[in-house]
């Protein structure tokens, strides 16, 4: 048995058929695999529908152009993980940045602030 991760998608195929019905596909790039499950038809199987949309891991063997289920588990997308890492970095960065601005705002007992009656006076 193999591994394979993608897009699960159910798309109406043959409209206006007799063949007309819900199929499952996993997309993989530019690459899609149609999916069924060992003993049952292709078409309408409600197995698929909580993980339409979703990105998955698909347990199963390749069988004439079909992959064969045994099992699915969604996934985290690998490109929604780099990006929260990279928020994460990024929220992390700024924080630091934001401490050393506040430090460098605050008033230290080398230059203290003036005092009102040491302000020019307009004339």
């Amino acid at each position: 048995m193999d591994r394979f991760r993608g897009i699960l998608q159910i798309r109406l195929c043959n409209p206006q058929s007799r063949s007309e019905g819900r199929f499952a596909f996993l997309v993989m790039g530019d690459e899609e695999l149609e999916l069924c499950r060992e003993g049952g038809l292709p078409m309408n199987d409600p197995y698929y529908e909580p993980f339409d949309a979703k990105y998955v891991e698909i347990e199963g063997t390749l069988s004439h152009g079909a992959l064969i289920v045994e099992s699915i588990e969604e996934r985290q997308e690998p490109v929604k993980e780099e990006r929260a890492a990279q928020t994460e970095e990024a929220e992390e960065a700024e924080g630091a940045e934001n401490a050393e601005e506040s430090a460098e705002q605050q008033p230290t007992d080398e230059s203290p602030a003036r005092e009102e009656s040491e302000q020019p006076e307009d004339k």
